[in-house]
């Protein structure tokens, strides 16, 4: 079924003309929706490529693409200049983003696994933990920029052991701080911002005033004696399979995804001029301000929600992705614009 911004708002009205007690008993069906059923409906939740999350996704400027189809470059490969693909006309157009993202998660996450094989040693677990985090954030879909917290957690246990690791530890946080001044714009802190500097300056003060002078330091103690060397376990049977698989799977997507990179280069061009695929358009979408959605959700609740406010309302709530009886690739092949 395929909900338009039209079937959106008559839905929206239908539910204002409910009577307030029943307005009621509907919100509060809404809030006894149980954790496992929020969590087991997650995924899914936002079909987009990237969800403010500046990682793979974001290049080409391609973020708001739906993660349920095929790449288009696929469905050139399969349509081979027809207007209309079936499905399951060819395996790989059952390789939706959504898919290709978990195929690369499961990818890096073996190699982060077998490089720590290698060198297991307390700065190179959390490196390998770090790594672990990052790989989820980059490469799978649907990641909002919240979801790099767990990095900026577990790295400095590897980044205070020498200067160059702080540096790449600064980095990191740099860009995560752009990342989050995207998202959610700091303008509307301002004021506590301003109000950090002020106390930052007077603390710096006080400081000056107040520090003692430390510059002469103690007398320097005597040395502790070098820890000896512990000679690292030898790796196992299992591990080294692990390695050899790891480096298999990746030879072998390598090579899969070169042949259909190929045949999408190589297909041919749609049989009429005014055809077009539907995947080559750009995405219409549209961001809630700030606390709109909670404000909203209020206003609903409460009943002073009408009609006039459907456009407001309509622009933050979700359209499910099309889905098609007859199979088919019409939500991404199509023979006219208008069609969209």
């Amino acid at each position: 079924m395929v909900m338009n911004r039209e079937a959106v708002d008559s839905i929206l009205q239908m539910i204002q003309r409910l009577a307030p007690q029943d307005r009621a008993a509907l919100a509060d069906e809404v809030d006894r929706i149980s954790w496992r059923d929020r969590m087991q409906g997650v995924v899914g939740q936002y079909p987009r490529l990237s969800i403010n999350a500046f990682n793979l996704w974001h290049i080409g400027n391609r973020q708001e693409t739906g993660d349920t189809v095929p790449p288009g470059l696929l469905i050139r490969a399969a349509s081979a200049g027809a207007s209309r693909v079936e499905d399951d006309a060819t395996w790989y157009l059952h390789l939706t983003w959504r898919r290709i993202g978990s195929l690369l998660f499961i990818l890096t996450t073996a190699a982060v696994l077998s490089l720590y094989a290698r060198r297991h040693t307390p700065d190179a677990r959390a490196l390998a933990a770090a790594g672990l985090g990052l790989a989820f954030f980059l490469f799978l879909t649907e990641m909002h920029e919240r979801y790099a917290y767990p990095v900026i957690a577990i790295l400095p246990i590897w980044a205070v052991t020498s200067a160059w690791r702080e540096r790449v530890f600064v980095i990191l946080c740099a860009m995560l701080l752009l990342n989050l001044a995207e998202a959610q714009p700091v303008d509307q802190i301002a004021g506590d911002i301003g109000a950090a500097k002020v106390i930052l300056f007077v603390g710096l003060c006080a400081y000056l005033a107040f520090a003692r002078d430390t510059t002469a330091g103690p007398s320097p103690a005597e040395p502790a004696p070098a820890p000896r060397p512990v000679a690292p376990p030898e790796p196992s049977r299992l591990v080294g399979a692990f390695r050899g698989g790891t480096l298999i799977a990746w030879i072998a997507a390598a090579g899969i995804a070169g042949t259909l990179i190929q045949l999408g280069v190589t297909a041919p061009d749609l049989e009429t001029e005014d055809a077009l695929y539907l995947s080559d358009l750009e995405p219409a979408v549209a961001r809630q301000g700030y606390g709109q959605l909670a404000r909203d959700a209020a206003r609903w609740k409460a009943g002073r929600y009408t009609s006039e406010d459907t456009t407001t309302f309509a622009g933050w709530a979700r359209t499910p992705r099309p889905r098609s009886s007859t199979k088919s690739h019409r939500g991404t092949i199509g023979s006219k614009p208008s069609s969209v």
